[in-house]
């Protein structure tokens, strides 16, 4: 469902009275309720930097002589796992990270010569550095989540799979039903929400067992960085 779809199925739903044709210049009712909608579908998204749903993959060709590799605008977090040159030919190379105050204590000063990069560093704004600069032109691929991007336009469509987006308009039910002081609406939506949560997870998560905002991945050492 797109974000005015989402909105009109709320309205239904609720068995109010108004209808909403639009999600701008909205006020009253409708401004809260595509305020609800965008603000669910905004808390869910955040939930988890590791969804499968907001998984992407940057590629480029390095610059002999250039360490530089810019992060994608839509970045959230680089898999630190995942950096490789060539990774589509025989003589591969996965590149290991560098904690950044040891690479800016150790080798970013001075001259150094250009070789095949072997490690990397990420950088405070999200850039990365490749280690030695390379030689010559290069595949770099690395894997990376997205950021969320909030809803705002009627025909805007939510990252969440759309056979999810009904824990959209729960999640929406539960502000308006803690708005309105409806204990019915949100002991209902709180069950279906809880419910909803559950399954997406199970579908869209490498796995369930770790805190808020951390990879979801049981048992491994944490491989994202963090906003």
């Amino acid at each position: 469902m797109t974000y005015l779809e989402l909105c009109q199925k709320m309205i239904r739903d609720l068995g109010l009275q108004n209808t909403i044709s639009s999600v701008s210049a909205q006020t009253g009712m409708n401004k809260k309720v595509a305020d609800w909608v965008a603000d669910a579908d905004e808390y869910i998204q955040s939930l988890w930097i590791d969804w499968n749903f907001l998984w992407a993959q940057h590629s480029e060709n390095t610059i002999a002589g250039t360490r530089l590799i810019t992060a994608p605008s839509d970045l959230s977090a680089w898999d630190n796992n995942s950096i490789y040159l060539d990774y589509t030919s025989d003589d591969w190379q996965q590149l290991h990270k560098l904690d950044y105050l040891e690479w800016r204590s150790a080798y970013r000063q001075g001259t150094q010569t250009n070789d095949t990069p072997d490690r990397f560093v990420q950088l405070p704004n999200k850039n990365i550095n490749l280690e030695p600069a390379p030689d010559k032109v290069y595949s770099f691929t690395g894997d990376y989540w997205k950021a969320v991007t909030r809803m705002s336009a009627n025909a805007t469509v939510s990252a969440i799979p759309a056979r999810f987006h009904r824990i959209i308009l729960a999640r929406a039910k539960i502000y308006y039903a803690e708005h309105d002081e409806f204990p019915t609406v949100f002991e209902l939506a709180s069950k279906e929400y809880k419910e909803l949560l559950n399954d997406l997870e199970a579908a869209e998560l490498p796995g369930k067992s770790i805190n808020l905002r951390k990879s979801s991945s049981p048992g491994e050492e944490l491989q994202v960085v963090v906003e």
